[in-house]
């Protein structure tokens, strides 16, 4: 008995299986998953960063726009380095704003642990017109993902734009209504162009939305990491429930 099962089990372990006994004793066949793509590390996170002060040449010339500055940072997270990639402009008045926003810039601290990386800080440059002078809006700086990932299209600053009067006869006749602006940007957010592309049925308000819109503040439209000259649309609402006004938004 003992001889018979040694020869069975040798036997067995010489000649392999054929047909359906090798189908049943074919292993298991192993699909593997497609390694996931890492996410891109978050920009560095600012600590403390102040914003330049207005040139009073740019001031009296009007001129606004936004700078946006490339920053090499070291392990403390100090700025080592600060290079102008996007100007406001490209006037006099345009390399005064980007030269002041450069020099600020380089007092920014950032959070350690940050050795050789890039951050990138926009800062924007808008007169406001309803101050008695011209004074900042808008004056947070953000820091944006590295040019070659920052693309998408340019939009109006929510509560940028100063609030017209309310036409004296339209008031009177209670007239509202909804239209929509055309605008022309430059890639350093200045209009180049407006008109109206849905009128409100009101020529009145149609004209007293237009007058304001050189004075609204923008963001860019970016191509490639590239600030680029777009259009954006902007729509507007007059109304006098609860109280006469005009609503701005992009569309």
């Amino acid at each position: 008995m003992h001889l018979r099962y040694h020869a069975t089990l040798t036997a067995a372990l010489l000649f392999p299986l054929t047909g359906a006994q090798s189908q049943e004793a074919a292993p298991p066949t192993i699909v593997l998953a497609p390694p996931v793509k890492p996410s891109p590390p978050a920009p560095p996170r600012v600590e403390h960063c102040d914003g330049p002060e207005y040139p009073n040449a740019a001031k009296r010339a009007e001129v606004q726009g936004t700078t946006r500055v490339r920053l090499r940072l070291d392990a403390l997270g100090n700025v080592t380095e600060a290079e102008v990639i996007s100007t406001s402009g490209e006037s006099r008045e345009h390399k005064f704003l980007d030269h002041v926003t450069r020099e600020a810039f380089k007092k920014c601290k950032f959070e350690p642990g940050n050795a050789g990386r890039v951050a990138i800080l926009d800062y924007v440059f808008s007169l406001n017109f309803e101050d008695s002078s011209p004074g900042l809006h808008g004056q947070t700086v953000r820091v944006m993902p590295p040019p070659h990932h920052h693309t998408g299209k340019g939009v109006l600053r929510t509560g940028s734009c100063p609030l017209p009067t309310y036409p004296e006869a339209s008031l009177k006749l209670g007239q509202t209504g909804t239209g929509r602006i055309k605008v022309e940007l430059a890639p350093n957010t200045r209009v180049l162009s407006s008109g109206i592309v849905v009128s409100s049925g009101v020529p009145e308000l149609d004209s007293a939305a237009l007058a304001v819109i050189p004075r609204c503040t923008y963001t860019p439209s970016f191509q490639g990491g590239q600030a680029v000259k777009d259009f954006i649309i902007v729509e507007f609402v007059w109304k006098t429930d609860p109280a006469p006004t005009v609503e701005f938004d992009s569309k």
